[in-house]
């Protein structure tokens, strides 16, 4: 009921219990399904629903909920994003994608994702 009321961490709380098997049969479209409630409620809780596609392998709408995540400032989803394009993560390797994305995260949260960012720069400017 609370996530037909549009409570997002309600429906993410489903989805995980979906996910894992916990109480109920494990079952990957369930979970995605109340993954994708979350997402709609909340646009930077994405990132548990690309998770999810991450799970069954289905990589282009886990980039798709990761860049919904991200663009809501969800630190996590941006910086997931980052490492899958510097390391062609299944997706083309893009170095200045991991650079937008870290950028992003540095700015979110700063950290060691700052110092990622800046070791990618330095490396740029040495070749």
């Amino acid at each position: 009921m609370a996530c037909d009321n549009k409570e997002y961490l309600a429906c993410e709380s489903i989805g995980y219990i979906y996910s894992e098997g916990f109480w109920l049969m494990q079952n990957h479209k369930k979970a995605i399904e109340y993954y994708k409630k979350a997402c709609e409620y909340n646009k930077g809780r994405c990132e548990k629903l690309a998770w999810q596609y991450e799970k069954i392998d289905d990589f282009k709408n886990a980039i798709k909920a990761y860049e919904i995540s991200c663009d809501a400032k969800n630190n996590n989803a941006c910086l997931r994003l980052g490492i899958m394009y510097e390391n062609g993560e299944n997706i083309e390797q893009d170095i200045n994608m991991a650079k937008k994305y870290y950028s992003l995260t540095c700015r979110y949260k700063g950290g060691i994702t700052c110092d990622k960012l800046e070791m990618l720069n330095q490396q740029e400017i040495i070749k």
